[in-house]
């Protein structure tokens, strides 16, 4: 099982993308100081989409070697 996981602190403006593995342990965590807050993720395929309040989407392909 895979967990994708986002999050934005009160202030709004720093928020983080994080995966993690069957034993819910971390596997890979980005941290954004300069950019809205993502505020939904969705798995599509082998991607997962995040989106920020603004509408952006950042698609990050989950078979990636750098994100496995």
């Amino acid at each position: 099982m895979l967990s994708i996981s986002r999050a934005e602190p009160w202030m709004g403006n720093i928020g983080y993308l994080a995966r993690l593995n069957a034993n819910r342990s971390l596997q890979w965590v980005a941290v954004m100081f300069h950019s809205n807050p993502f505020v939904g993720v969705h798995f599509q395929g082998t991607s997962a989409v995040f989106t920020n309040n603004w509408g952006n989407r950042l698609l990050l392909g989950l078979m990636n070697p750098a994100l496995v």
